[in-house]
């Protein structure tokens, strides 16, 4: 409110009776009471960014008909070009127990459309995945401008696939104290309150703007310290770079040796100098009893030394390495388990899709 309107009012006050004091105590309540600017101000853009919202529902191998069951998982997503491309969250999608991943995926338009789509690259660190819509569509895309910026205490409005419009206010960025891996480098802290099935949102600056994907979930090996009145966004600075790299190697066009493996943490790592004094290693995630690993005696917590005699401290740089080496071929594995070192001969395979990344 206009501080100068404020003071003639409160000299009118002064200088009046009760009667007159009372109703202009009304009108102040009354122009509180208004629409916020920012909400005037973002209605007609939000109409625009809602023709590109969308929310997604995953169905596991076992689900045979989409119409009748309840979806493994949901979440919200949106449309970034002309090919169909959406950009949502990859944690919704996955079975923890078994490392499965959703294989069917149906998209839901706030227009009431409905189509499908599949998954053809995910980032689990970085908890993204992009999804094709396989039919044409007369969705629109979110414009997407990596250099678009914002600061602590700054509005911010996510748009869900549900529909809903939730505000919130930055807190902090470069949070360094709450991630492990860098990630504080990378990742912005709202404070806001989003309903679990909108993972995937996108959230907006008060002009429109878009600014970062909502992920909403940490993994715990990456989280240090999670508050309940927050949620964390990844900026579309991050996501257009990782983009491009998903895009040229997807996920399913990737070798696949029947494990997962991500990089070892603090105390894994000091485990490792301590019992085999070397900081190269990869922890085993996962073995699915169904892929090639299978049938040896590796397990979740294992630490991967070699494949071919080389070693690795970063799980992208294995991925890498895997891709160089390409499908069909043979590779030798050294791990380390339960205080032993075990030898393995593997040959790569291409990833079925229903081995979660």
């Amino acid at each position: 409110m206009n501080l100068k309107f404020f003071r003639k009012l409160t000299d009118r006050c002064e200088s009046s009776n009760l009667v007159s004091f009372l109703k202009i105590l009304s009108l102040i309540l009354t122009l509180v009471a208004q629409p916020s600017l920012v909400v005037a101000e973002t209605a007609d853009w939000i109409k625009d960014r809602q023709k590109g919202i969308v929310q997604i529902a995953g169905y596991l191998p076992e689900q045979k008909s989409v119409d009748s069951e309840t979806p493994f998982g949901e979440a919200s997503g949106f449309l970034i070009d002309d090919h169909g491309i959406v950009l949502t969250s990859y944690a919704p999608f996955v079975e923890r127990t078994g490392r499965l991943l959703c294989t069917r995926y149906e998209i839901a338009a706030l227009d009431g459309s409905r189509l499908d789509a599949k998954i053809i690259s995910v980032d689990s660190l970085l908890n993204l995945a992009i999804l094709k819509i396989e039919q044409s569509t007369a969705l629109l895309p979110v414009p997407v401008n990596p250099r678009n910026t914002a600061e602590p205490g700054d509005k911010v409005i996510t748009l869900t696939g549900t529909g809903d419009t939730v505000e919130g206010v930055i807190k902090e960025k470069h949070r360094k104290t709450l991630y492990r891996s860098g990630l504080g480098d990378i990742l912005i802290n709202i404070q806001t309150d989003l309903p679990g099935h909108t993972m995937g949102s996108p959230m907006f600056d008060v002009s429109g703007e878009l600014l970062a994907i909502n992920t909403a979930s940490l993994n715990p090996n990456l989280a240090a310290v999670v508050t309940d009145d927050e949620e964390h966004a990844l900026p579309m600075s991050i996501i257009m770079t990782f983009y491009k790299v998903m895009m040229k190697y997807t996920s399913f066009d990737r070798p696949w040796i029947g494990f997962s493996f991500r990089n070892l943490n603090q105390d894994e790592t000091r485990r490792l100098v301590r019992d085999r004094s070397t900081v190269k290693g990869l922890a085993v995630e996962h073995v699915w009893a169904e892929g090639l690993a299978g049938k040896i005696p590796m397990k979740a917590g294992d630490v991967l030394l070699e494949v071919n005699g080389r070693s690795f401290k970063n799980s992208i740089a294995l991925d890498q390495y895997l891709i160089g080496l390409g499908i069909d071929v043979p590779v030798e594995i050294v791990y380390f388990s339960d205080g032993r070192i075990n030898k393995a001969s593997l040959i790569t395979a291409t990833r079925p899709r229903w081995a979660a990344p």
